[in-house]
């Protein structure tokens, strides 16, 4: 049992600590929001090409692997480009996971140059190589690509 001088106190308390808090839990900082903002400029156009790509049937951009490379492991990797928030990092963290999964695949071991186009195209000139892409280039690919669909939709509701 309380008193009323003593449930007013409680109160006072509780409504002093509840306007400490932040209004919104899922705010990000500004610094966070400027790089949240940095890694779409760099990743938008990428992720979209390898969303849309069937890596099994299509052709590739000959470059695709660089850009992924130049990003994930010259620029965003390095400290400076680390949020503050571990939801953000964590996302970052996936999304270099899973390009860099994908570099595998655009390896010689799957695709080759087409000379004609000057772009990768799978490798389907013998059995094995037809079964490499049946069994793995493209349920691995589908896979990531899925993945990296989820990662973009994740990043613009930021």
């Amino acid at each position: 049992r309380f008193k009323p001088e003593e449930l007013k106190i409680i109160r006072d308390r509780f409504y002093l600590k509840a306007e400490s808090l932040m209004r919104r839990p899922d705010s990000i900082s500004e610094l966070d929001n400027k790089l949240l903002s940095e890694l779409k400029d760099d990743y938008t156009d990428v992720l979209e090409y390898c969303i849309r790509t069937d890596f099994s049937c299509e052709f590739v951009d000959i470059n695709l692997c660089d850009k992924i490379c130049e990003l994930g492991y010259y620029k965003w990797s390095q400290k400076k480009y680390k949020f503050s928030s571990i939801q953000l990092e964590n996302l970052k963290d996936e999304l270099l996971r899973y390009l860099s999964e994908l570099t595998y695949y655009l390896s010689n071991e799957y695709l080759r140059l087409h000379e004609a186009s000057g772009m990768l195209i799978f490798k389907n000139q013998s059995w094995e190589e037809g079964c490499k892409l049946r069994d793995e280039l493209r349920p691995n690919t589908l896979r990531i690509r899925g993945e990296l669909k989820k990662i973009l939709d994740t990043l613009y509701s930021y």
